[in-house]
């Protein structure tokens, strides 16, 4: 899946500043070129989720996108949609979805089922059957393009949501590094414009990262009881203090590696948690050292 950001709110900390403070006092508005890029107010603004982020809008292009992931992102509705069309185009030699998670006898059977589908629509084609027709037969798997318009505080939203670890983050990876790796790049084609790094890091963090709650616990409870075999959230049993077995420390670890948590997660779930009321010692310490005393 490729993402591209077609388009972009130009100066985003310069108009944010500007729109804040016309609503804060009666004098002329600023010029934008007059504005300074304000990133503290940025940052606080995201923080606070405050509405004023709206202002600053996307358009965003995403290539190679399968139809299941689709059926996902059109359930936020707060978006403009402009969707490849599948009705006059011939699929005959649509590319397909080939997950990367799957293993090596996995993805034969996948390649395979493509290719029987491929057949079908080749046979009702030569039949006569219109396309639009034809393509009733064709997967979730088929990879297509979609174009979408979005605010921003709603991308964070949307983004944040489905990087939780229960909400199949593992489909929605692809699109959220995307933005991130051009939100990147939009800072180096905009002079270093440090408003941009500021958007990419409000993108990817799941929503307990903030808030140290989980709106899933019944769902990781079975998961650590065995009534479910998906992997418990390491970012659960840390903020709850539960202890898992070493199997299922091993499982959560490895579907962090693999399902591409680690590169959207802001929080590594494995690092432990700093006991603020640890001793430490060094060369200026006063206090009588606890393990010295132990010797």
């Amino acid at each position: 899946m490729k993402v591209q950001i077609l388009s972009c709110t130009p100066n985003p900390g310069k108009l944010l500043h500007q729109v804040w403070n016309a609503s804060r006092q009666a004098t002329d508005i600023k010029p934008i070129a007059a504005c300074p890029n304000d990133i503290d107010l940025m940052k606080l603004i995201f923080e606070q989720d405050a509405p004023v982020s709206e202002f600053l809008t996307l358009v965003i292009a995403i290539d190679d996108a399968p139809v299941a992931f689709r059926e996902q992102l059109v359930r936020h509705r707060l978006c403009t949609f402009w969707i490849q069309s599948s009705r006059i185009m011939d699929l005959g030699q649509a590319p397909m979805w080939m997950p990367n998670t799957l293993n090596a006898e996995q993805q034969a059977l996948l390649r395979d089922g493509y290719a029987h589908v491929k057949d079908s629509y080749r046979k009702m084609q030569a039949a006569g059957v219109p396309n639009e027709m034809a393509r009733l037969v064709m997967p979730e798997g088929r990879l297509h393009r979609i174009q979408m318009m979005i605010n921003f505080r709603y991308l964070i939203q949307m983004c944040s949501k489905r990087t939780c670890w229960i909400l199949q983050a593992s489909l929605w990876k692809y699109f959220v590094s995307g933005i991130q790796r051009e939100l990147e790049r939009l800072y180096d084609a905009n002079g270093c414009d440090e408003a941009y790094r500021v958007m990419a890091a409000q993108i990817g963090s799941p929503p307990c990262t903030t808030s140290k709650k989980c709106k899933f616990c019944l769902d990781n409870e079975r998961r650590l009881k065995g009534e479910d075999n998906l992997p418990v959230c390491p970012l659960w049993a840390k903020f709850y203090d539960k202890d898992l077995d070493e199997s299922q420390k091993t499982r959560a670890f490895e579907y962090y590696k693999t399902q591409g948590y680690e590169e959207m997660w802001s929080e590594d779930p494995f690092k432990p948690v700093p006991d603020l009321n640890a001793h430490i010692c060094n060369e200026s310490c006063s206090e009588p050292c606890p393990e010295a005393q132990k010797d």
